[in-house]
């Protein structure tokens, strides 16, 4: 029998990343297969990256190592749009998709009384500014590890174990477990129970590996992400645009 791991005296580890970027996926695998306790919301919010606190703000930051999830921003923005033509919420931004792409995104967080607002130029450069956030966390302060989703669905064992390792995290006594179907949407106050966890609705994972998001970019949408994403950023995390197929 699986053993709780949602006790009180569990580590807590913030996973933190953009919309649709795997953040669920990831806090199942650890969740499921460490003893750890996932918390989303241990520097404000997980989808707007760690804020910067000033010595005068009266705040301070949490004793809590930090995980975030990348993706590929092609894939991320095609993952948002269909989000939000789908879910219609947290995001303000056109309906069709080459405006969607080009034009002014606001976030924000649509559970919350009165949320504040995030805007970004497009989606392209929300992914430049959680990702530049979330991956320069100095180390003398924070302590943090950085997943790109690809290469968790690749390898999840190998790759969740490199964090846990790098965390400090005492691994669970059962074989080493990953979800076989889609994932319910979690939020931070639910707990975690591996049977309401994981969806009866198949997982695809093979368009992340064969790149098949990129189909849903014209020549000139590919150009604009080219122009727009942050070069550093793309070498940073191993990535590149490619025409598609």
């Amino acid at each position: 029998m699986l053993r709780t791991l949602f006790q009180k005296n569990s580590p807590r580890v913030a996973v933190m990343g953009a919309f649709r970027t795997g953040t669920n996926y990831v806090r199942f695998l650890l969740e499921k297969n460490f003893a750890c306790r996932i918390v989303y919301d241990a520097y404000g919010w997980k989808h707007g990256g760690v804020p910067v606190l000033t010595r005068y703000s009266g705040l301070t930051y949490p004793p809590v190592p930090v995980v975030y999830v990348v993706k590929h921003p092609a894939s991320f923005i095609t993952s948002l749009y269909d989000y939000f033509r789908d879910v219609n919420r947290n995001i303000l931004a056109p309906t069709e998709w080459e405006a969607f792409l080009r034009s002014p995104l606001v976030i924000f967080d649509s559970k919350a009384e009165n949320s504040s607002q995030m805007r970004f130029s497009n989606p392209v450069q929300y992914w430049n500014f959680i990702y530049w956030n979330l991956s320069t966390l100095p180390a003398d302060r924070f302590r943090s590890a950085g997943l790109r989703y690809e290469s968790v669905l690749e390898n999840p064992k190998e790759e969740i174990d490199r964090v846990a390792e790098t965390l400090g995290l005492k691994p669970n006594l059962a074989p080493f477990s990953i979800p076989e179907g889609k994932l319910a949407r979690l939020n931070d106050r639910q707990r975690f129970e591996p049977q309401k966890a994981v969806t009866d609705e198949t997982f695809n994972s093979v368009l992340y590996r064969d790149n098949s998001y990129l189909r849903r970019y014209s020549a000139s949408d590919l150009d604009f992400l080219r122009a727009e994403l942050d070069p550093q950023l793309m070498a940073r995390f191993n990535y590149e645009i490619s025409d598609a197929s």
